[in-house]
This record gives structure tokens, C-alpha cells and sequence, in this order.
């Protein structure tokens, strides 16, 4: 028979870059995904020249599957979980432990191996094959566009926009979605990813957002309000917060995002909110 040389589903490898972790990857994980009928890599066995995070998101976005090994807790596995979950990638955890496992990642499959690497490796390789097997399942497409002060933005990508010099800051968001199929209403919650310096956020129609504050540093400030959204309808939100201090024309406030939950997942848009510059002398 003619050999197969059709192109092998890529297995993507998140884990802390730390020797403590080589044999879980070469004696497990690898040999796993190559069992199952693809090929995984880590971004540290790839040659590339751009910034290690873009090579990360590109990989990513690219990638069949993810497995991601969150032992530790390491912030940055668990950010590029949800960057993950935002692109709509399945993605399997592993662990050594069970308590490392947070409440987020508890909707993805997990195996927890207790560093038995042989149990880790049979299980992966069911987990991954079965996976591969019903990929095509896997919604492609992200259902909703977003605009924060008429700026669009794109799930997972980081955005930048700017902001008034008023000592308040709003935040007006745009919620689209962009379904044109005849579909059932959409039930959502909307979320506001801020800096922990901002500890209080409200929302214009329903009052003061629960505040949450996140492993990263941050905060998530969830309206306290679920939103009905029908195929090709929109919903406007319009956050408002103190600023910690005062920021000079030009400066970078910090790092932000909009979340929106859904039934089938969250997605997360982040972006650089920037005050704006002085306008030039004429």
C-alpha cells in the first residue's frame, strides 16, 4: 500500500521551561502524541527569531491540540490556557498533582499522573488520539465581535486604545454577534480584566461589578447581569472606574481585556488602554 503522507496533526506543549519537567515531556508526553498519530513540540525546541510570546500565540493558533502541564501553577501556562480556550482549541491538562488543577481548567480534560510517567504516557496517548479523532467537531470560527471605544478587537491578540483625560475612566464596549444562521439566543455574562491598582469598576445600567482578583496580579470585575444576545444582534457596556493616579498624556494606564462568557467557553480581548497625547502645537 501506498505510504500515508498526509501532514500530522501538531500537538502543541505548554509547560514551565525548567529541567524538572524534561522527563515528563521526552519519556511521556512526546512519545504519547507520537503514538497517537502526531507530532508535539515545545516552543523552546523550535528555531525562530521573532518574540518568544508572539512564537507562543502563533504556535498556538496553529496547533490541533494542547497539552498543557499547569504542576506548579505557573501564570504564565495558565494565561496561555486561556488564550487557548479564546481561540476555541481543545486543549488537555496534566498534572502531578490534583491540587494544582484550578476551578477553569476543571472543564478540559485532565489527567493527574503523580509523576508516574508510564501511566501519564497510556493515558495521554487514549486522551490525544481521541481528541484528534473528533477535532472536526470543534467550533472554528468565535461567534462575537468586539469594539471598546470603536476600536475592534480580536480574541486572545493584544488591542490598544486610548482614553480621555478625564481623572474617571469609561470604558464603552460593543458586544456583535456576528451569526447569520437562524440559531437560538446566545446567554452571556461580560467581565472587565483590569490592573489589581483598580480595585472598583461599575457598569452604567446594573450597578458595581463583582470584583475577583487573579493569580496574574489583576482583577476581573463581572457584571452582575446575564445578556441575552439573538444571531446578528449586539449589546452595548459601559464600564466606569477611579484611576489610581494621575496618568500624563501619552502614558500607558496598563493592560485590560473584556471577558465574555458563553455556553460554550469564555473568550478573552485583551488590550493596552493609553491616555491620550497632547494634541501637537499648530
Amino acid at each position: 500500500m501506498p505510504e500515508n503522507t498526509a501532514p500530522r496533526p501538531f500537538v502543541f506543549v505548554l509547560m514551565p521551561f525548567a529541567s524538572a519537567f524534561d522527563d515528563e515531556y521526552k519519556l511521556a508526553i512526546k512519545p504519547a502524541c507520537e503514538a497517537a498519530g502526531a507530532y508535539a513540540e515545545r516552543v523552546d525546541e523550535q528555531i525562530f527569531q521573532d518574540d518568544i510570546l508572539e512564537r507562543i500565540y502563533n504556535q498556538i493558533s496553529k496547533a490541533d491540540l494542547i497539552v498543557a502541564d499547569v504542576t506548579g501553577r505557573s501564570a504564565n501556562v495558565l494565561y496561555e490556557i486561556g488564550y487557548a480556550r479564546a481561540l476555541d482549541k481543545r486543549v488537555i491538562v496534566v498534572a502531578r498533582d490534583g491540587s494544582d488543577i484550578l476551578f477553569d481548567a476543571k472543564h478540559d480534560p485532565c489527567i493527574v499522573h503523580g509523576d508516574r510517567l508510564v501511566e501519564l504516557k497510556n493515558e495521554l496517548e487514549r486522551r490525544v488520539r481521541q481528541s484528534l479523532e473528533t477535532r472536526d467537531e470543534t467550533p472554528s470560527t468565535i461567534p462575537f465581535d468586539v469594539t471598546v471605544r470603536k476600536v475592534a478587537l480580536a480574541p486572545g491578540i493584544m488591542g490598544a486604545v486610548t482614553t480621555s483625560d478625564d481623572e474617571h475612566l469609561f470604558v464603552d464596549v460593543v458586544v456583535r454577534n456576528h451569526a447569520v444562521r437562524i440559531s437560538s439566543p446566545v446567554e452571556l455574562r461580560f467581565a472587565l480584566l483590569t490592573p489589581g491598582a483598580i480595585d472598583e469598576v461599575y457598569e452604567r445600567e446594573h450597578g458595581i461589578a463583582d470584583g475577583l482578583p487573579l493569580a496574574t496580579g489583576g482583577r476581573l470585575h463581572l457584571v452582575r447581569h446575564d445578556f441575552t444576545l439573538l444571531p446578528g444582534s449586539w449589546v452595548e457596556v459601559s464600564f466606569s472606574m477611579r484611576l489610581d493616579r494621575k496618568y500624563e498624556p501619552g502614558e500607558t494606564i496598563g493592560v485590560f481585556g473584556i471577558r465574555i462568557f458563553s455556553p460554550s467557553g469564555f473568550f478573552d480581548y485583551p488590550f493596552t488602554l493609553t491616555r491620550k497625547a497632547a494634541a501637537s502645537p499648530t
